[in-house]
């Protein structure tokens, strides 16, 4: 929804089923029932932009919930140290080089927090994600969007017990729009 000339309000809520098949590489061998997943998303963003500076802001939470999975003789594998909620939250600035070019640094905290603990860490898995990115990004009247960038991340478990993680993160994305109702992103 455009709010005004320079500022740009978005949201959006989505819910998916699966099941996954018995066959799944990512399941026991001996699976009969793969578990059920559920997903649910609200997501929102405001945009506003201050002639060539753009500056973004994001918030979205989440439910994830997987059902048990069934191996052969009957025996039945809880999955829920898999379910957990999540919330996240996001700011992104940016800077025009020109009609086409931007450069940008983006900045992301989500927390986790697990329904159960982990069957091999014998804990919560519950802690924050932390990330900050700088990249540039490609733009042409609206039917070609791409940018790339890289940058560090954090993982802070709550428990002590687990150590923490830092890694260095590097992300794009290419979409393609040949109208206003079809557009691809990968």
């Amino acid at each position: 929804w455009d709010f005004d000339r320079d500022t740009t309000l978005k949201g959006s809520a989505t819910l998916t089923y699966d099941q996954l098949r018995a066959t799944d590489s990512s399941l026991p061998a001996t699976t009969e029932i793969g578990p059920t997943e559920l997903t649910g998303e609200l997501a929102g963003s405001a945009e506003r932009r201050f002639g060539h500076v753009g500056v973004t802001g994001r918030l979205a939470a989440s439910r994830y919930l997987e059902g048990p999975t069934t191996l052969s003789g009957g025996t039945i594998v809880s999955n829920a140290e898999n379910s957990n909620w999540q919330g996240d939250a996001g700011l992104r600035l940016g800077y025009d080089l020109g009609p086409l070019l931007n450069v940008f640094v983006d900045g992301d905290a989500r927390y986790t927090a697990y329904d159960a603990p982990s069957s091999t860490l014998l804990a919560y898995e519950n802690g924050r994600t932390m990330a900050l990115r700088a990249g540039i990004g490609y733009s042409r009247n609206s039917t070609i969007a791409g940018e790339i960038s890289a940058g560090r991340a954090w993982y802070d478990y709550d428990d002590p017990s687990l150590g923490d993680a830092a890694s260095w993160v590097v992300d794009g994305s290419l979409t393609l729009r040949s109208d206003e109702t079809l557009s691809l992103t990968g």
